[in-house]
């Protein structure tokens, strides 16, 4: 008697099937509806191209690309403060004065430095995960 639940007793069956000369056949042809489990030739399967590791002077590159962008986009971010920062000055009528100028440059070159510095911090890690050296 099959205990409920089992999985074994409900695993279906390829029935072997006469075909109109009398061999037997397993699935596939002659009415039966489900799919024949033959593999298609090794011929008519496209052949996936081996994906090649990225060579490392174009990680290079393309890391040194995104370092200056950052540091653009950085500089530009640190000059819209400083400017935001001058126009509020100059809107309650005070004048700039030496500390002003001060924090305005250490504005610019944090806004400057520190992305190119995350990107670089970055390369330096995807080197060494990859072993591309010291």
């Amino acid at each position: 008697m099959p205990v409920i639940g089992c999985r074994s007793h409900a695993r279906a069956r390829v029935l072997p099937v006469r075909s109109a000369n009398g061999d037997r056949q397993t699935g596939g042809s002659n009415g039966d509806p489900r799919p024949s489990l033959h593999l298609a030739p090794p011929g008519l399967i496209p052949a996936v191209p081996q994906k090649r590791p990225p060579d490392p002077q174009a990680v290079r590159w393309r890391y040194k690309l995104v370092q200056w962008a950052a540091a653009l986009v950085g500089g530009l971010v640190a000059i819209d403060v400083i400017v935001a920062a001058l126009g509020n000055i100059a809107a309650r009528k005070l004048v700039p004065d030496v500390v002003f100028y001060v924090f305005a440059l250490l504005v610019l070159v944090v806004g400057l430095g520190v992305p190119g510095l995350v990107v670089k911090l970055l390369w330096l890690w995807k080197r060494r995960r990859h072993d591309w050296g010291p």
